[in-house]
């Protein structure tokens, strides 16, 4: 089996607002996977070319999937698929946002930011997106929403939303 390369970057106070002081400032810390590299996992459907499972922030599951005309993340043992990038075609990219807040050196994660290039013909994703989804306890994560700026998915993650 591959073991997983991710290279995590100092905790990085991108956006900080006042919030409740048992919460602790909102922060980000950054993931870089090379999903190649990931533990590769059997595909649940036959148009699937491949899965794979890498490590996140604090042993979060990321689920990288790859198939013919896309490629895309899920969060969590138990991640919702329900991405909606207003595109047909959509690639993720390697490098993932882990947002929450602050708690002994670290933070403790409550929201993720990855960016897509999506378009509307394969080889030609011409169009940058950041999808913005929540993780919850136990496991479990939801898509929120995509934006077209780190401000805008930072506001999104950063609202105290739940799944639905």
């Amino acid at each position: 089996m591959k073991k997983l390369s991710v290279t995590l970057t100092a905790a990085l106070p991108i956006f900080a607002f006042a919030a409740p002081a048992s919460a602790g400032t909102i922060e980000s810390i950054y993931t870089r996977h090379d999903y190649a590299a990931c533990d590769e996992q059997k595909s649940p459907e036959p148009d699937v070319i491949e899965v794979r499972k890498c490590t996140g922030l604090g042993g979060i599951a990321v689920v990288w999937t790859g198939e013919p005309d896309a490629s895309f993340v899920t969060i969590g043992e138990t991640g919702d698929d329900g991405l909606d990038l207003g595109a047909s075609f959509f690639e993720v990219g390697n490098t993932i946002e882990w947002r929450g807040p602050k708690r002994v050196g670290t933070i403790d994660p409550n929201a993720m930011i990855v960016r897509y290039v999506t378009g509307k013909a394969i080889g030609n994703l011409d169009v940058s997106k950041l999808a913005v989804y929540r993780l919850n306890a136990g496991g479990s994560s939801c898509f929120l929403g995509a934006a077209s700026t780190n401000q805008a998915a930072r506001a999104i993650a950063d609202e105290s939303r739940r799944c639905r």
